[in-house]
């Protein structure tokens, strides 16, 4: 059996022919041990983050708290906390903290938080001039 993101999925093609599963095949089981063995081979890439108070509730439902991806707050001030989190790759950690603005500061590790000030600041370029007019008119 293989699996596959489906987000590796560019183009599907419905054909005639189709396949048969295994008589004794149970997806659940299957599902559940792949995603046991692939944590496993994987160590989690973690990620400390000051969140706003005013908006931690979003940012730990944005991110997954209900799939157990935060760990209890390290330092607060009065408009901040501090969360550890956990992501399955530094690019979904990214993209992921990306979507949340200002809401999140990643405060380490330092590699994330470069990329996000370079994703920042390529973001900050495009919008402050005026639109590029269309190509055909």
């Amino acid at each position: 059996m293989r699996v596959d993101a489906v987000s590796d999925i560019h183009r599907a093609t419905l054909e005639a022919d189709g396949f048969e599963r295994p008589s004794d095949f149970d997806l659940n089981s299957f599902w559940q041990t792949w995603r046991e063995e692939e944590a496993a081979a994987r160590p989690p890439f973690k990620v400390r983050l000051r969140v706003r108070k005013d908006a931690l509730s979003y940012v730990r439902d944005a991110l997954g708290e209900r799939r157990g991806v935060f760990t209890a707050p390290a330092g607060e001030s009065e408009e901040w906390v501090e969360i550890g989190t956990s992501f399955a790759l530094f690019d979904s950690a990214r993209r992921a903290l990306l979507a949340l603005g200002g809401a999140v500061e990643v405060i380490g590790p330092p590699a994330l938080r470069a990329s996000m000030a370079d994703f920042a600041e390529q973001i900050a370029a495009r919008y402050n001039r005026p639109p590029t007019p269309p190509a055909n008119g």
